[in-house]
């Protein structure tokens, strides 16, 4: 017989193991529900099935594997074995050793199996229905939250609320933050919770741990009410929480500063960033904001993006005008705030010139001007820093730390607008201060084409400073060695010599020997006795651990040759090589 799936066979198999000789095949059956089978077999076989049933005939029922149903039935005065396949509901598979050969129809033996099965498995599913039933009833009747709220009264619940919270403060507290919204239509209900939740001396001491949580829970209720995707709520919520944070997190010491700061962020955000604010609330965030940034301590890390929302409205006249008569109306030397939202207007307003000229007014107080343009690049104007940026730098009056600091950020600006004259410019300055390979690279890319007219410009620049060590590794990574040897040869520097020689190395041997007798010889004209000597040992040492030994003892001869007075020199010259391969220096015979 061919069976429909691989458990139909396991059937099959495992009955003819069985009981071979009786049991003579299995069938699959399609469509025949477990709960009415009855009806789709014959009268007489139903009512044989029948007869076993009240006979007590079903002995042993088992499932032997999921969904595999074993039963003995006995009949007469012997048993038989009927196997059944049943899906949840579904009669698969069965066979009976009763069959004679070719049977194809279900006998009453496992007809009666398969209504035992069925009282069985109806059995077990009221019993977990009882146990569901139990198990909810002990849920209904369990002390929890959620059963106390169904089943209290609404007056015992407020009443219940009203004592809690006279005393608990924290729950109270809990309390307003959660329902300030159901109070008023404007930002005084959170700012009352925010006021009620901070010490009232929290401007000039740290918190302590308890009163952090009480801050921290009030702020994470209010905003996350402002995250609630409800418009009119975030404005207020984030208004009242700028106004009470920005100023404490502005004078607040670490880690107490960066709570704040994490909070006015999200604030911030809220009242720059959204497309939900109507005219009204955008003009309302712009005089919020403009006081804070103005008139109280406001923390660096806001300004930036805080800037960037003030000056962009600056493109409307009224709006401009607004911001200029605060900066008229200001008494000099401008505050660092007006002097920020002025520029950041001018910025906005495509005028870097204008920018210029009001940031040199204040070179006098350079470090100021020099974290002007930092938070003005921070907000995203880089173009309109260039000019005063460099006018600055050109004055030659910051300290070097803040030198770098500004000429890092005028690079910056450089690359980011694209502007090539002027991040050729600073690039050429950085190079002639530090003199490293990352800022040559920098200034041949961004020469392009120009870059012949560029070198010669920057080495007639260096020579000019006596920078010959910076001309030198312009020369080498050029690989103009010609170039390079003559500028070495002029100066005779063998510190300098000692970075580049390698690249002299076999074909111009002679011309470093020739720079190391000269300056050496210089320095022994110069200096005398023993620790003259070590220090020409030293250099040929270097000599010598490069490879370079019969070099080395070339121009320890030279020297030798040179200085026939200084008897100590064979010796100590010698020590420059290994033991083993230490060349015979002779002095010369006096004359």
């Amino acid at each position: 017989m061919r069976l429909k799936n691989h458990r139909q066979a396991y059937i099959c198999h495992l009955v003819a193991q069985r009981s071979a000789a009786a049991f003579k095949g299995c069938v699959t059956v399609r469509k025949l529900q477990l709960k009415d089978f009855e009806r789709h077999i014959s009268a007489a076989t139903w009512h044989a099935a029948e007869v076993l049933l009240r006979a007590q005939a079903v002995k042993r029922l088992e499932e032997i594997e999921r969904h595999f149903w074993v039963a003995t039935v006995a009949e007469d005065a012997r048993q038989v074995e009927a196997e059944v396949i049943i899906t949840p509901g579904k009669i698969k598979a069965f066979a009976c050793e009763c069959w004679p050969e070719g049977r194809r129809l279900m006998c009453p033996h496992i007809a009666a199996a398969l209504v035992k099965i069925r009282q069985y498995l109806q059995r077990k599913a009221q019993e977990r229905q009882a146990q569901a039933l139990a198990a909810e009833e002990a849920r209904s009747r369990r002390l929890n939250v959620d059963n106390i709220l169904a089943n209290a009264e609404a007056c015992e619940l407020a009443d219940f609320v009203r004592h809690y919270a006279e005393r608990d403060a924290t729950f109270a507290l809990a309390l307003k933050a959660h329902f300030a919204s159901k109070i008023a239509d404007n930002s005084e209900q959170y700012a009352s919770v925010l006021k009620t939740a901070l010490p009232k001396n929290a401007q000039t001491r740290a918190l302590k741990p308890a009163e952090m949580r009480r801050v921290r829970l009030a702020l994470d209720t209010l905003m996350a009410q402002a995250d609630a995707d409800h418009p009119l709520a975030a404005f207020r919520i984030s208004a009242a929480v700028l106004e009470q944070l920005a100023p404490l997190a502005a004078l607040a010491e670490m880690p107490q500063r960066s709570e704040w700061l994490r909070y006015c962020h999200q604030a911030l955000k809220h009242l720059t960033q959204g497309e939900y604010l109507a005219p009204e609330q955008r003009e309302q965030a712009q005089h919020l904001l403009l006081e804070l940034f103005t008139q109280k301590p406001f923390p660096r890390e806001l300004m930036p993006d805080t800037l960037k929302f003030l000056a962009r409205a600056a493109r409307d006249e009224n709006h401009y005008r607004y911001i200029r008569q605060h900066f008229d109306q200001a008494a000099y030397p401008i505050p660092t705030p007006i002097l920020l939202l002025f520029g950041a207007a001018l910025a906005e307003r495509q005028q870097p010139t204008a920018l210029q000229r009001i940031l040199e007014a204040h070179f006098g107080e350079t470090a100021r001007v020099a974290d002007i343009l930092e938070t003005l690049a921070q907000a995203g104007y880089q173009e309109a820093i260039l000019p005063a940026g460099i006018a600055l730098l050109k004055e030659e009056k910051l300290p070097l730390r803040q030198q770098i600091n500004l000429e890092s950020q005028l690079i910056a600006a450089a690359e980011a607008v694209g502007d090539n004259n002027q991040l050729t410019y600073l690039l050429r300055r950085r190079f002639c201060r530090q003199n490293d390979a990352h800022t040559l690279a920098n200034l041949r890319k961004a020469s392009g084409r120009h870059w012949p007219a560029e070198r010669e410009r920057l080495l007639a620049e260096l020579r000019a400073h006596n920078a010959q060590d910076k001309a030198a590794m312009l020369l080498a990574d050029e690989g103009d060695l010609n170039a390079l040897a003559d500028l070495l040869r002029e100066n005779a520097d063998l510190n300098t010599l000692q970075l580049y020689e390698d690249l002299f190395f076999p074909q111009y041997t002679d011309f470093v020997r020739d720079i190391y007798v000269k300056a050496l010889s210089q320095y022994l004209c110069e200096h005398f006795g023993i620790q003259s000597a070590d220090y020409t040992r030293d250099y040929l040492i270097a000599l010598v651990q490069k490879g370079q030994s019969t070099l080395a003892a070339q121009i320890a001869q030279t020297l030798i040759d040179g200085f026939p007075e200084r008897a100590y020199l064979p010796e100590k010259l010698s020590e420059a090589f290994p033991k083993n391969q230490r060349p015979t220096f002779i002095l010369p015979t006096p004359a």
